[in-house]
């Protein structure tokens, strides 16, 4: 039976505050056990709120991300420039403010149609990760917000089943943006 416990806050960014600081305090505790963390990250409107706060308080906390393993649990197909790529939302508010270096990064960005990107950030992430016993890889971490179409890790409500069953562990989403 999972384990959890649900929270209700009054505001997005009371949410990203308390995210931030129960997500600071897990990377902590993995430094200080001396393992790496792997973290997923995706976008959208309190994303950007809540990858600021993260960072403002890991400065003042003296937190270091030097552990952390930076995937993407859902992003589009476009290039680390776009103004729709999940990764320039993370670079802009968290990696660049904490000086995180770029061999953590493992973005999901494309200029071509995204298999090649694919099949490269999927032998990456085998290399990487612990994989469990059906060969998927094992996160610390995933951090997932809803889209305005529904759409929750690149998984959209008018995908195809043929799509949506798909065994991969990375695919390029070109869906538009509603």
């Amino acid at each position: 039976m999972p384990n959890f416990d649900l929270q209700s806050v009054a505001s997005p960014t009371e949410l990203a505050h308390r995210v931030a600081a129960d997500w600071l305090e897990t990377v902590r505790v993995a430094a200080q056990a001396g393992r790496r963390q792997f973290v997923a990250l995706s976008g959208g409107r309190i994303a950007g709120t809540f990858l600021a706060v993260a960072a403002r308080r890991a400065r003042s906390a003296g937190v270091s991300f030097r552990h952390v393993e930076f995937f993407w649990g859902d992003e589009r197909c476009v290039p680390a420039d776009s103004a729709d790529s999940n990764f320039k939302l993370a670079k802009e508010n968290l990696f660049d403010p904490l000086g995180v270096a770029t061999s953590q990064l493992h973005p999901l960005c494309c200029d071509d149609d995204g298999q090649s990107t694919a099949a490269r950030l999927t032998a990456e992430l085998q290399r990487l990760a612990e994989m469990n016993a059906s060969g998927l890889p094992v996160f610390d971490l995933v951090f997932l917000g809803m889209g305005e179409d529904a759409h929750v890790a690149s998984l959209f409500p008018e995908e195809p089943e043929s799509e949506r069953g798909l065994p991969d562990i990375y695919r390029p989403v070109t869906a538009a943006k509603p």
